[in-house]
């Protein structure tokens, strides 16, 4: 049977959790806001499946060979404006939808709590797009796809990486109609840190939360913003270098701990698709991508057809490996094949953020230095001159 002896031999992709007979995992939360699998002795069986089936204990191989890369972004400006990057994953999704199938991705509930949830409608696939750098709530997708597969509906399934290898080993066998795109990740940052988050905004700004985007492109797209709307017309907007979530995310304090040495890197996949960002590549790719550019790496010949099928939505060009790895790492250290750092800060930092006030929390790791109060203030002044994206080009 599954035992976590140690938590960074644990995803948390809940592929135990859904195919154990008896019910006999539990998915519990721990002092960081992560869920563990924890088993009811009483109820299990020692079928041993929850260890047969975890991702974690087996040997990855992924097949390379032939994988091509591209940069990506829709036709439709409205979808690309609204996307994280360039739009494609909406193009994908409206394709399986066309051909009357189901997509699963992470979308934010009533309560802006990030779960994922299936849709055959059009009209609510805008809740997908956006990224949403928290770990997302599962719980019986799993189950839920495979039933509607063994209907011989199509399906598409968006998750990080080992959300997507957690799907394929609870299938433990391949469906024609499941495809796969794997979103290029930094880390899952704690669901207890972000509610802590959300509910100081709603403690100063006195109103609750109608809308939030962690990645506006409020100052265009090499610039994203966190930004959070209220129901007293207020509003909220601040960058990396000032906002507290996404600061703390690019800083590592508060990712799960299997993501500081993830297992799924690679640029191949068991899915179909791998998706993510290409940075400034309007130099190399031409001025339509600089809005927004998806990296979209094929992984199949199931995914080589898609992409045939959706060159009336997308605006397409190939690449190789090496410019995908350098635009995706925006000529740094690219998530495709690197972990996040894991700072020493991180332990106390979660530690702290279960048991102290937020105002003292932020003041204790993520207070804004001089510096970065400058940029903050002068971002929009620069945007509005035009000279923002510049001075960014000649800074790298």
């Amino acid at each position: 049977m599954i035992d976590i002896k140690n938590k960074k031999d644990c995803s948390g992709c809940t592929a135990c959790y859904n195919v154990c007979p008896t019910n006999a995992i539990e998915m519990v939360i721990d002092e960081e806001g992560f869920k563990y699998p924890k088993i009811n002795k009483d109820k299990c069986i020692k079928c041993n499946l929850c260890s047969k089936i975890c991702p974690m204990l087996k040997n990855k191989e992924d097949d390379t060979s032939n994988i091509k890369c591209y940069g990506a972004y829709n036709k439709n400006n409205d979808i690309k404006k609204n996307s994280t990057s360039g739009g494609f994953f909406s193009a994908l999704a409206e394709k399986i939808i066309d051909k009357n199938g189901v997509v699963y991705g992470a979308k934010f509930d009533k309560d802006f709590n990030v779960i994922h949830y299936g849709t055959d409608k059009i009209e609510k696939l805008q809740a997908f797009r956006g990224s949403k750098y928290v770990k997302s709530e599962l719980d019986k997708i799993f189950t839920e796809i495979k039933e509607i597969l063994e209907q011989n509906r199509l399906v598409l399934f968006s998750g990080t990486p080992c959300e997507v290898y957690g799907l394929k080993a609870f299938l433990q066998k391949d469906y024609e109609n499941l495809i796969c795109a794997e979103v290029i990740c930094h880390g899952v940052p704690s669901p207890l840190y972000y509610k802590k988050y959300r509910e100081s905004k709603i403690k100063k700004y006195k109103s609750n939360i109608t809308k939030l985007s962690f990645r506006e492109k409020t100052y265009g797209y090499s610039s994203s913003t966190m930004t959070i709307k209220f129901e007293n017309g207020k509003k909220y907007s601040r960058g990396h270098e000032s906002d507290e979530m996404i600061k703390a995310f690019m800083r590592g304090y508060c990712s799960r701990e299997s993501c500081y040495d993830c297992r799924f890197k690679s640029f191949g996949t068991v899915g179909d698709f791998k998706i993510g960002d290409l940075w400034n590549v309007e130099g190399y790719l031409g001025e339509e991508f600089k809005d927004g550019a998806t990296l979209v790496i094929t992984c199949s010949s199931k995914a080589e057809k898609i992409l045939e099928e959706l060159k009336d939505k997308i605006g397409i060009k190939e690449i190789n490996k090496e410019k995908a790895e350098y635009y995706n790492g925006n000529g740094g250290t690219s998530m495709i094949l690197h972990s996040a750092n894991r700072p020493n800060e991180r332990d106390t930092f979660l530690k702290d953020t279960s048991t102290m006030d937020f105002k003292n929390l932020r003041n204790k790791y993520l207070k804004m230095t001089y510096k970065e109060y400058a940029k903050m203030k002068l971002k929009p002044i620069l945007y509005k001159m035009k000279l923002l994206d510049k001075i960014k080009s000649k800074s790298r």
